[in-house]
């Protein structure tokens, strides 16, 4: 009887032993699975977020676009509040709230340190973003989203009565503009190809730790002699900036 007990006291301790052993097994797979999800779900905000990053940057774009055509100074604040209400309803069920600061929105000037001028003429809209996601606890994530067009300009003669001007655009950041054609420039109002025999280059300028593309146009023969110059820049963004220059 001795060894009837002591094996079924046996048998009990070795099925507790494996239940307790099971039940460590299914904690340790619930556990993952949940820390899995969870990871997943910040995945999935974290995805919302990047995404709300690069859609304000294209609406900046279409908003200083517009801005430089119509120079309708209401319309940042306009755009940034019916993207408000898109978001909303974009992502139901997220409690997803947007507000804004400091919108501005313009075109200015200010001085630089160049070898080819010492003003920048610009074109900008800026505003500081907050972003508060209330199903996960998110909450006061800000940015300062920012879209700008600068142009420098430097005017000459050459040869007798050949008008040089010499053109750097940036965007933000100060990176250079790239691949932009005659059709992009305008001078005193008319397009590039419309000025007989006008001419466009580019070379590089290093200047400091900015490396700029200078755009050179040639306008042969221009009569009478200018004294003072305008020069508008269309980037691929649609976005335009307009600079002005004596000619020397």
């Amino acid at each position: 009887m001795r060894i009837l007990k002591q094996r079924n006291g046996q048998f009990i301790m070795i099925a507790v032993l494996m239940i307790a052993i099971m039940m460590v097994s299914i904690a340790a797979i619930m556990y993952s699975a949940g820390t899995y999800y969870r990871h997943e779900k910040w995945e999935e905000y974290l995805t919302i977020v990047d995404n709300l990053k690069i859609g304000s940057s294209h609406l900046f774009e279409i908003s200083l676009a517009d801005f430089t055509r119509a120079f309708d100074e209401d319309i940042l604040v306009t755009n940034l509040n019916k993207w408000q209400t898109n978001l909303m309803a974009a992502y139901p069920g997220f409690g997803i709230a947007l507000t804004y600061s400091n919108a501005t929105i313009g075109n200015g000037s200010r001085s630089i340190t160049s070898l080819t001028s010492n003003t920048i003429h610009f074109s900008n809209a800026s505003a500081k973003l907050n972003i508060n996601i209330a199903s996960v606890g998110l909450e006061g994530y800000a940015f300062v989203s920012s879209v700008f067009l600068g142009v420098i300009l430097n005017a000459t003669y050459v040869n007798g009565n050949d008008l040089l001007l010499y053109v750097a655009v940036e965007k933000e950041n100060s990176e250079p503009v790239t691949g932009l054609k005659k059709a992009d420039f305008f001078v005193n109002g008319t397009s590039l190809p419309n000025h007989p025999s006008s001419q466009l280059t580019h070379f590089y300028q290093t200047e400091g730790n900015v490396l700029r593309i200078i755009y050179q146009l040639t306008i042969p023969d221009l009569t009478p002699q200018l004294s003072s110059v305008s020069v508008a820049v269309v980037d691929n963004r649609d976005i335009k900036v307009t600079a002005n220059s004596d000619v020397t």
